[in-house]
C-alpha cells in the first residue's frame, strides 16, 4: 500500500489550484497550503473559509483491496467524503485520495467572523466513516496550533504507518496509544539492546511462540497450553528455558516489560516475525 504522505497530498492539492468551481476544491487547496506551512490560500479566501487558531490533525488510512478496482475505490472515497460532514461537521477540511489522507478539524476560536462548526475525531466519528467506507479505517489524531500543522501531519502519518507495520487493528489512535511503540521505532542503543534480548531463542520458533502466546493470554499458563495444544507442565518447562537462555523472566514485572519491548522491536525490524496482538487497542 502506497502511503499518502503529506508531501504527496500537497502535490495533489496544488494540481487543483486552477479548478475553483466548488467549495471542496477551495478547502482542498487550503489544506495543501496549511500542510506546506502557509496560512493563506486565495481559493479559500474567495470561498470565505476561515482559518482557525488550531486544528486536530487526522491522518486517515483507507485500505486498498487488491481485488477491488479503481471504480470501487473511487465510490468508497465518495462515501467517506459525504460522511465527513456528519461525523466531523461542515467546517472540517480534508485532502483525501482513495488510500486516505489528511483531515483538519478546527479547534478553539476561528480567525474568521464565523465560529467553527466542527466536531473532533472520536471513535464514534470514525465508526461513522468506517460504516460509510465498508472497510476498517485507521486514523491517528494529533492536536496543535495552526503553525504546527505540517509537523503534526507528518508525525500523524508516520504513526499510521507504525500501526500498519505492527499489524495493529484498525481504529483511532493518539500519541498516548503509541508512545512506547514510537519511541522504540527510533534507532539507538536502547533499541539495539532490546533487539538482542531475543537472539538466544530466535533459532527456536517454539520458544518464541510460547512467549508471545503466554503474554497475549495475560500470563495464563492453562490458556497458553490450550492454544498451543500442549500440557501446562510443558509450558512451564519452556518458560524456564526462555529464562535460562535469554535472561527474560516472564514471572516478574521487569521481565514481562522487557519481553514485550523486545517483541515490539522484533516486529518493527521484521513485520513477518511474531509480535504481540494482545495490546491496548485503539480508543473505544
Amino acid at each position: 500500500m502506497q502511503a499518502n504522505t503529506p508531501g504527496r497530498l500537497v502535490a495533489w492539492g496544488r494540481n487543483q489550484e486552477g479548478v475553483l468551481s466548488t467549495p471542496r476544491i477551495a478547502a482542498q487547496t487550503l489544506v495543501a497550503a496549511l500542510l506546506s506551512g502557509h496560512r493563506r490560500s486565495t481559493p479559500a479566501l474567495r470561498a470565505g473559509i476561515a482559518i482557525a487558531c488550531g486544528y486536530q490533525v487526522v491522518a486517515l488510512s483507507i485500505p486498498i483491496e487488491e481485488s477491488a478496482g479503481e471504480a470501487t475505490a473511487a465510490r468508497r472515497l465518495c462515501r467517506v467524503r459525504a460522511a465527513l460532514d456528519t461525523a466531523l461537521g461542515s467546517r472540517a477540511l480534508s485532502l483525501l485520495t482513495t488510500a486516505g489522507g489528511t483531515v483538519l478539524v478546527p479547534q478553539g476560536d476561528s480567525a474568521g467572523p464565523e465560529p467553527a462548526d466542527a466536531f473532533p475525531m472520536t471513535p464514534r466519528a470514525l465508526a461513522t466513516l468506517t460504516e460509510a467506507a465498508g472497510v476498517g479505517l485507521t486514523a491517528v489524531a494529533l492536536t496543535g496550533p495552526t503553525e504546527r500543522i505540517a509537523d503534526l501531519a507528518a508525525r500523524a502519518h508516520e504513526l499510521v504507518e507504525l500501526v500498519h507495520d505492527l499489524g495493529y487493528p484498525a481504529g483511532l489512535y493518539g500519541i498516548r496509544d503509541l508512545a512506547v511503540e514510537y519511541q522504540l521505532s527510533r534507532p539507538g542503543p536502547a533499541r539495539e539492546h532490546l533487539a538482542g534480548l531475543l537472539a538466544p531463542i530466535s533459532g527456536d520458533p517454539r520458544l518464541l511462540d510460547t512467549m508471545v502466546t503466554f503474554l497475549e493470554t495475560g500470563l495464563d499458563r492453562m490458556e497458553t497450553a490450550r492454544r498451543l495444544g500442549m500440557h501446562p507442565n510443558s509450558i512451564t518447562h519452556r518458560l524456564r528455558r526462555i529464562h535460562r537462555l535469554s535472561g527474560l523472566d516472564l514471572g516478574c514485572p521487569e521481565g514481562i516489560a522487557r519481553a514485550r519491548a523486545a517483541l515490539l522491536v522484533r516486529g518493527l525490524e521484521a513485520p513477518a516475525r511474531p509480535v504481540l496482538s494482545a495490546r491496548p487497542g485503539p480508543r473505544s
